[in-house]
């Protein structure tokens, strides 16, 4: 729906703006007032009649190629609370992604999880890490070269024990484009499109 009923919009009001959608989307009539019910009170109800089942083949990064849909309680089409809303991560323009995903830190990190892609990071082969002869601590490779080339000004602990610590604005930069690019490489795994057809009165 192009807009969510508030508090005081009315069931009346609700059907006087999106007749037309839920008619276009042969949204049975008997399910109007339910599906206002849980617009308004953001009712996902959902979990409690059905599961989604991912199946995930060996060998295919983590993502889901196979989903079923299983009922857990029955499901009648002429009971009017047997309609559901499904919560879902984002939709976006493809032509926009990259600005929503630079702008929104959490539904990027959301999208990190979903993926995995942060399990890269924490999984680093002990070639990323150098040592310093002199005195045995160990720094991240790029964080040692950065180190090197940096003259005076924006300098992190040459020191530092972790990483995080030895991190600049440059590398949480870096970090954020790798994430988005990340994102947008694996987003077409899973993503759906879709159109909205509004039907005129």
């Amino acid at each position: 729906m192009a807009s969510e009923p508030q508090e005081d919009y009315s069931f009346e009001e609700f059907v006087g703006i999106h007749e037309g959608q839920l008619r276009a989307s042969n949204v049975p009539q008997h399910f109007w007032p339910s599906l206002y019910e849980k617009l308004t009170k953001q009712s996902f109800d959902a979990g409690e009649y059905f599961e989604i089942i991912a199946e995930v083949p060996d060998g295919d990064d983590g993502i889901s190629s196979s989903w079923s849909v299983l009922t857990i309680k029955d499901i009648k089409t002429e009971d009017p609370n047997h309609i559901f809303l499904i919560d879902h991560a984002w939709t976006f323009k493809p032509n926009k992604a990259r600005e929503v995903l630079e702008q929104h830190s959490s539904l990027k990190q959301r999208l990190v999880d979903f993926f995995s892609l942060g399990q890269e990071d924490e999984n680093n082969s002990c070639s990323d890490y150098v040592g310093d002869s002199e005195s045995g601590d160990v720094r991240h490779s790029s964080s040692h070269a950065k180190l090197q080339e940096a003259s005076g000004g924006d300098r992190c602990d040459v020191t530092a024990n972790s990483e995080e610590e030895c991190i600049r604005d440059d590398d949480l930069k870096q970090k954020d484009i790798r994430e988005i690019n990340a994102i947008l490489k694996n987003i077409w795994k899973v993503a759906q499109t879709y159109s909205i057809r509004r039907r005129e009165n």
